[in-house]
């Protein structure tokens, strides 16, 4: 097929790139949790060790300190399991948002809404990551619900950007694809 050459507006790509770099760093992200129960474990172990060792040595400060960290380290073992599943979901939901990236940068049929579903799927298990974390009651949900709420924030900004130019999209894409036009000025709006 022959399309011609129409200039690509420039929050499609600037999306897509934003998209690529978010689904990367969600593929690092829940490759991590396959080893997080693992990390926290000895993360415990070393502050439960420093605080033993700085109790033997008579000092209070440090000692304190360290066994705060330890007991705050500590999880149940139900978020074992949720972390490895929640690491799973994460990297098809990270995988996704990259394929809907890519679609979106190579002006793509329906690459708008793939973008917008993919976009959603990151809000949801942002708020079950920090539903979960919330349960804990430890350090540890503090750092989920600080990153959480950037990640939101950032997913509100993409939704943003993405509906207010829909209409724009149909109208690239008539012009991108004039054979097809009719689908792109009645389906999408």
């Amino acid at each position: 097929m022959n399309i011609p050459h129409i200039k690509r507006p420039e929050w499609m790509t600037v999306l897509g790139v934003i998209g690529i770099a978010l689904g990367a760093l969600g593929v690092m992200g829940s490759l991590q949790a396959f080893i997080m129960p693992q990390m926290l474990r000895l993360e415990q172990h070393l502050f439960r060790s420093f605080a033993d060792a700085a109790a033997s040595e008579g000092a209070k400060g440090p000692g304190t300190l360290f066994e705060f960290f330890a007991d705050n380290f500590t999880i149940p073992e139900w978020f074992k399991s949720w972390i490895i599943i929640s690491g799973i979901i994460g990297l098809f939901v990270a995988g996704y948002f990259i394929y809907a990236s890519i679609q979106l940068i190579n002006s793509k049929p329906n690459s708008l809404k793939l973008y917008i579903r993919a976009v959603w799927f990151r809000v949801a298990l942002i708020v079950a990551g920090i539903a979960c974390a919330l349960t804990l009651g430890s350090l540890f949900a503090f750092a989920a619900v600080a990153g959480g709420t950037f990640g939101l924030a950032i997913d509100a900004v993409l939704l943003i950007i993405a509906y207010l130019h829909r209409r724009e999209f149909q109208a690239y894409m008539a012009r991108l694809y004039p054979q097809d036009a009719d689908q792109y000025i009645n389906s999408q709006g």
